[in-house]
């Protein structure tokens, strides 16, 4: 019985140890609400163009409201949905803020949505246990526009993670209710064997604009011709532009970025 107390004291420790361990990496990979909650708060204290509403997807397991960033146009030709990068915010300075103020002012609408946010230590893979949320998302963002503006073709502008995000939500729908798709920095991913995660055309047959940075990540520019072989089999309409001096993030280069976005969705008509 001695014998059994002692194996017990030296295995608990470390049962304990290993529990914490599991524990702790399920809640890094797990969605980080309280994040998200905080750049919610950040975005409304900052927040000068269009006004927040707040989605709520009708499956169960999506029961969480999240923030949108609405602008609307009465001559809105467009109404664009724009999905941010990793860990980032409807309103980020990372091209997707400023591209929806521009756009705005393009006789668009524009629906900047809260996408999914891990902690900063997660990687891609981590990033993958989202995506059923993150459709959930983009599909609340659509049921949205089609009940408030019904008539108007909906675009999905998208950013690096959020592209990825967007091209898995197509992949699964087939772009329900959609008229074209506008992925920005795809690809950003280092695994080369994750590359086919970001792009599946075989269900998708509207426009998608590929869109990226001379000076964009390695593995976006390495992956730039597979992704043109792709986009060929989803609609003839489809395009891969490089945008000349652009970095991933479109640093000072929002405005010819949207130019090229607008100049683009006026010749699907």
């Amino acid at each position: 019985m001695p014998i059994v107390t002692t194996q017990i004291k030296v295995y608990l420790p470390f049962l304990f140890v290993t529990f914490l361990a599991v524990l702790s990496s399920s809640l890094l990979n797990a969605a980080d609400r309280e994040k998200e909650k905080r750049i919610a708060t950040q975005s409304l204290q900052t927040l000068f163009v269009g006004e927040p509403i707040w989605l709520k997807h009708n499956k169960v397991e999506e029961s969480s409201e999240f923030l949108g960033l609405l602008t609307t146009s009465s001559v809105a030709h467009f109404s664009i949905i724009m999905v941010h990068g990793t860990g980032q915010g409807p309103d980020t300075s990372y091209l997707i803020g400023p591209l929806r103020e521009i756009l705005s002012e393009k006789k668009c609408n524009t629906l900047s949505i809260q996408m999914p946010v891990l902690s900063d230590e997660a990687v891609y893979q981590d990033y993958l246990r989202e995506f059923p949320a993150a459709r959930n998302r983009i599909e609340a963002a659509i049921t949205y526009l089609l009940s408030t503006q019904p008539n108007i073709p909906i675009i999905i502008v998208a950013h690096s993670m959020g592209s990825s995000m967007m091209m898995d939500w197509a992949s699964q729908s087939g772009a329900a209710n959609v008229h074209a798709l506008v992925a920005i920095g795809l690809g950003a991913i280092n695994e080369e064997h994750l590359l086919s995660m970001t792009f599946s055309p075989d269900k998708i047959n509207v426009p998608v604009l590929d869109l990226f940075g001379e000076k964009d990540y390695e593995a976006v520019l390495w992956s730039a011709p597979i992704r043109k072989k792709n986009i060929s089999s989803t609609n003839r309409k489809s395009r891969q532009m490089t945008v000349m001096k652009a970095d991933h993030f479109f640093n000072n280069m929002e405005e010819d970025t949207a130019d090229i976005i607008w100049s683009w969705l006026g010749a699907l008509n």
